[in-house]
């Protein structure tokens, strides 16, 4: 997990900045695979962070983590609307 300041997204987003937190794949793997180690860790971390800023991944992290899992027919562009939407209903109450 790294603080991430003014990072400006190489793709679509060319030009826009954003501040929050870069997660790397490791920490999300140590979360989704429940690992002895560093579940603990990681899962704590990203609970703090998130109330800290945004969490942020990227095209690489996205990479690395999807290789473990069936890719879901459901455009990026759509899940991360569906994302929003659903931090949004968390944040009201849900």
């Amino acid at each position: 997990v790294h603080q991430a300041d003014n990072v400006i997204d190489e793709g679509k987003l060319t030009g826009v900045a954003l501040s929050g937190f870069l997660i790397d794949s490791n920490v999300i793997l140590d979360v989704v695979t429940e690992n002895g180690r560093w579940f603990e860790w990681s899962s704590e971390t990203l609970d703090r962070v998130s109330s800290e800023g945004p969490l942020i991944t990227n095209p690489i992290v996205y990479a690395e983590v999807s290789v473990g899992f069936q890719r879901n027919p459901l455009p990026r562009e759509a899940a991360f609307l569906a994302g929003k939407c659903f931090l949004k209903y968390g944040r009201n109450g849900g």
